[in-house]
């Protein structure tokens, strides 16, 4: 098996040990951060480019596909400055997921700096 580490656990020097199914099943599939006012997408993992689709709307499309769209359901989280908030809009495949800033209460609005976190299985 050429190009294959298989291991239970991961040793650190000075952390101790860490079994690799948290690694694997814990850790965030894909992450970013975008600035709707540049249209600049910063800080990404799995996120191969983001589509501004409205005042405060864009999609998160992936450089790897999800087994699933149903894993939009487990983990979203974000937070723009002034209270905004990252909203899950129900548009999703296995490839992109689309996602609205909004104040509390009101429509979309563009601002610079909104934060997405994903987790789920890759294909």
């Amino acid at each position: 098996m050429a190009g294959k580490i298989i291991a239970d656990q991961i040793q650190s020097t000075t952390a101790g040990t860490l079994d690799t199914k948290y690694v694997v099943d814990g850790s965030a599939k894909a992450r970013g951060m975008y600035d709707q006012i540049a249209t600049t997408v910063q800080t990404t993992l799995n996120v191969s480019s983001v589509t501004d689709d409205s005042t405060g709307t864009y999609t998160y499309n992936y450089t790897n596909a999800f087994t699933t769209s149903a894993f939009r359901g487990k983990v979203y989280a974000g937070m723009g400055p002034g209270n905004r908030v990252v909203q899950f809009t129900g548009g999703s495949s296995t490839t992109t997921t689309q996602f609205r800033l909004a104040n509390p209460g009101t429509d979309g609005t563009v601002d610079s700096n909104s934060s997405v976190i994903v987790h789920g299985d890759l294909a």
